[in-house]
């Protein structure tokens, strides 16, 4: 099943739309391409206060 992001600030939707944060449109990406952008801790790279202090 796809999912939807928001290349601004990574909000996750099953559909389709705009971020609520952001109000642009979410873009389309494959489970493949969502599991690639998350550490092991299983959040977004960019939010994770563990992986950031390494």
């Amino acid at each position: 099943m796809a999912k939807y992001v928001c290349e601004l600030c990574g909000y996750e939707s099953e559909e389709s739309g705009e971020c609520p944060t952001c109000e642009i449109a979410l873009e389309e990406v494959s489970e493949e391409e969502t599991e690639e952008k998350k550490c092991k801790h299983g959040l977004s790279k960019d939010d994770c206060e563990i992986c950031s202090e390494i």
